[in-house]
């Protein structure tokens, strides 16, 4: 029996885990690089160390070998040693990266949050990525409600489906943030309020209480509502989510709560409080200055073009757009 047809081009992914030095790995490339050019129907990636990866986009440059990185922290910077970022891959020219392995998971702790979280970062970042790059090539630096990038990617990109896909990455955005939500509330009602129940019940009842007020807006003010009560609501959420660090820093970082789990046990306490006024303050600014400033009438341009990345788990790829 023949498999059923798809529009998916199947991808073979060679991890070489901590193999090939520089050298080594470019000589492989070498040698693999006319085969590859034969190959039919798939596409043909390497996932390679991270000292090995300029190197490689270097050999490969025009051929139909891709280059993957073999994993990716979820944030762009900060204070995690041995650990490569997005920007770091992109600066490399890198299209994919394998997330999920199971020798991380059982050798150094890895969870489904921090998998979740890395893959969550590659959707946002591919959809401000992707729209950015895109209106800014074509002049349209005026773009700024979702309707208007939904209707335009399409003919902008030449792409049938590149609107869909733009509203489908939203769809799981949002998905995303209401379970975050939904477990948070799980939690709450169980672990202190001891309130328990179904989980159809609970989906329902969140979801509800998510999709109703939209509805509602939707109905009695059409499209420009909704765009407004999402303008509101994101900064409705940036301003109360400042304050809910003040609680966070202070069961954290007590001794009799939490143990030996204590947050930032040799660090000085006021370190946290200081943090959190200063988010405080950082959002109260925003919220009450306009982050593009018009100039003659036409919104600053401020975009970046650049590449969005495959997110490749061992359960199989996930675009980034």
């Amino acid at each position: 029996m023949s498999p059923p047809a798809t529009n998916r081009t199947p991808l073979i992914a060679g991890n070489w885990k901590m193999h090939k030095t520089v050298a080594e790995a470019e000589a492989f490339v070498a040698a693999f690089l006319p085969q590859v050019s034969t190959a039919e129907g798939v596409d043909v990636a390497v996932c390679a160390p991270f000292t090995a990866l300029g190197a490689l986009v270097d050999s490969s440059r025009g051929s139909r070998l891709q280059v993957f990185a073999q994993n990716m922290h979820h944030e762009p910077e900060g204070p995690f040693t041995g650990e490569v970022s997005p920007p770091m891959l992109v600066e490399l020219d890198v299209r994919g990266v394998v997330l999920g392995h199971s020798e991380r998971r059982a050798m150094f702790g890895e969870t489904d949050r921090a998998l979740a979280l890395t893959i969550a970062l590659g959707v946002n970042a591919a959809i401000l990525v992707v729209s950015a790059a895109t209106f800014h090539r074509a002049g349209h630096t005026t773009v700024a409600e979702i309707g208007d990038a939904y209707l335009s990617l399409t003919p902008l990109l030449g792409f049938t489906g590149a609107s869909t896909l733009f509203a489908l990455a939203l769809l799981a955005s949002g998905q995303n943030a209401t379970l975050t939500g939904t477990l948070a509330g799980q939690i709450v009602m169980e672990g202190f309020l001891d309130i328990r129940l179904k989980p159809w019940l609970r989906r329902l009842i969140t979801r509800l209480i998510a999709i109703v007020p939209a509805i509602v807006v939707t109905v009695a003010w059409g499209e420009s509502g909704t765009a407004r009560l999402l303008v509101l609501s994101q900064v409705v959420l940036s301003m109360q989510l400042s304050f809910a660090v003040f609680p966070l820093v202070i069961f954290t970082g007590d001794r009799r709560k939490m143990g030996e789990f204590r947050a930032l046990p040799s660090r000085d306490p006021a370190d946290g409080a200081h943090a959190s006024a200063r988010l405080v303050d950082l959002d109260s600014w925003a919220g009450v200055t306009q982050k593009c400033p018009a100039s003659e009438g036409t919104p600053s341009d401020s975009c970046n073009a650049g590449a969005p990345l495959t997110l490749q788990t061992e359960d199989g790829p996930r675009s980034g757009g």
